[in-house]
């Protein structure tokens, strides 16, 4: 279920910053604070981050009947790899453990070449906007013409030549929201992406 709250706030751009962070300069990253499973405790620009796990943190989960305290990693280390091929090549050779964001067309390979991955797909969040300004364009001021091409838009072959297929989503939601919302003020398109995790 998603999180309307989130989603009305603006999204990623609707944060609530601590008071303190703010007044001590919030483009500082050592004066970042969360509640979540891991503390930011280096940062090199370019390169990566190291995340720490926070022995603070709320979250627990139970097996067997015990209780244990979440995170189980004790140290995330997140490199900044820019180039795609040096990404594919760290995922194949072992470098790096996971990569969020691997493009599908690379799926048969890395199955082929590295069978020990785990490939799994999700929708990625990428939302790519076509925009018309309704309010001074005299042809979407009209809603028939905003539906029509809504509707006439070719969402498929658009996801099979710009994302390598995948699913795909229009506005106003994937179908596992609960509700729909009629914006016509743009058209959206979400494509899938792989998570690849190495045992």
């Amino acid at each position: 279920m998603p999180n309307w709250a989130w989603r009305f706030g603006g999204t990623a751009l609707g944060q609530i910053w601590a008071k303190e962070a703010v007044d001590a300069g919030p483009t500082d990253w050592k004066n970042q604070v969360g509640t979540g499973p891991y503390i930011l405790t280096d940062f090199v620009s370019g390169a990566g981050a190291t995340y720490t796990r926070n022995t603070n943190y709320w979250g627990s989960t139970t097996i067997n009947g015990k209780s244990y305290q979440m995170p189980f990693i004790q140290t995330v280390i997140y490199p900044i790899i820019p180039d795609e091929s040096t990404q594919i090549s760290a995922i194949r050779t072992g470098k790096i453990d996971w990569c969020a964001k691997v493009k599908t067309q690379y799926a048969p390979s890395l199955a082929a070449s590295t069978p020990q991955l785990i490939q799994k797909q999700y929708l990625s969040g990428v939302v790519d906007f076509l925009e018309f300004n309704r309010f001074t364009s005299p042809a979407v001021k009209n809603k028939s013409v905003r539906q029509a091409l809504m509707i006439g838009l070719d969402l498929k072959t658009i996801a099979t030549l710009a994302y390598n297929g995948g699913e795909y989503y229009s506005w106003p939601e994937a179908p596992a929201c609960p509700a729909t919302l009629r914006w016509h003020n743009f058209l959206l398109l979400i494509n899938n992406s792989g998570i690849i995790t190495r045992l």
